[in-house]
């Protein structure tokens, strides 16, 4: 009898005012915990080809790397929540992930988007565990049920955002684009013929970061000269208008440098 009044009673507990408003932005915030946490594995060949890594580096840096730091902290940040305010450890591990997926998306070699990621799994560790704390002290045991699922829809709906954003993103502007940080591609270029000029880099690696062959793409480079030259098509007249309002002669001199390549 004890018991069954008891459980009345603890069913009964009043309604805690804006429980639904903060399951909404638990709700969010876990939607884009899934969602940055798919998006490498989405992005896997263009990132490949970009940092010029193989297949096992991939798989250590969109899996091995993150599961092994979102595992083991999980369990600390779960403790820490218990012992200070959830709300903070929430919010402190929300700017953090978001923080390193953009930096994820400013990486220039294998070293430091592995960094990157690594921080991105101490983020994501610390926001499940006080959010789910958060929502057993917000709702009574009859409405916990159905606020643990409102919760644990984001994690669906987080990874068709992924699969489908990451995928347009990536298709239209390439994959650094898919995260905050991006890269500034005429930057990246300039980047790239300032190493060539100086012999810090070679043709061949970075046609390879384009996912292309540098012998075919200069021979077939050669052959389009050719053909503008038989009719009597200038190189210069060829280029692209936005290069053109640059500098004229800067696809002339790309055309004799690829030519003596070739």
């Amino acid at each position: 009898m004890t018991t069954t009044t008891s459980t009345t009673e603890h069913l009964s507990v009043p309604p805690v005012p804006g429980r639904y408003y903060m399951l909404g932005l638990l709700w969010l915030t876990y939607t884009f915990s899934v969602l940055d946490r798919y998006v490498m594995g989405i992005l896997v060949e263009p990132i490949k080809r970009d940092l010029g890594v193989s297949d096992t580096m991939m798989g250590f840096l969109s899996g091995t790397i993150f599961g092994l730091f979102y595992a083991t902290l999980a369990i600390p940040v779960a403790m820490l929540a218990d012992r200070s305010n959830r709300r903070n450890v929430v919010a402190a591990s929300l700017f953090i992930w978001s923080v390193c997926t953009m930096l994820c998306g400013m990486a220039a070699n294998a070293v430091q988007l592995a960094l990157a990621r690594i921080f991105v799994g101490v983020g994501e560790a610390g926001s499940t565990p006080p959010a789910q704390s958060l929502i057993a002290d917000l709702f009574a045991p009859a409405e916990r049920g159905k606020a643990v699922g409102l919760f644990a829809s984001g994690g669906s709906l987080g990874m068709v955002l992924a699969f489908t954003l990451s995928g347009l993103i990536a298709g239209e502007w390439g994959w650094r684009w898919a995260s905050p940080g991006h890269v500034d591609r005429k930057k990246e270029a300039d980047g790239a013929a300032a190493e060539l000029a100086s012999n810090t880099t070679t043709l061949a690696r970075e046609y390879a970061r384009q996912g292309l062959d540098w012998e075919t793409e200069l021979r077939q480079r050669a052959r389009e000269i050719s053909v503008m030259r038989e009719l009597g098509i200038t190189t210069t007249q060829a280029a692209p208008a936005q290069a053109n309002a640059t500098d004229p002669n800067t696809a002339e001199e790309v055309d004799q440098e690829e030519q003596a390549n070739v």
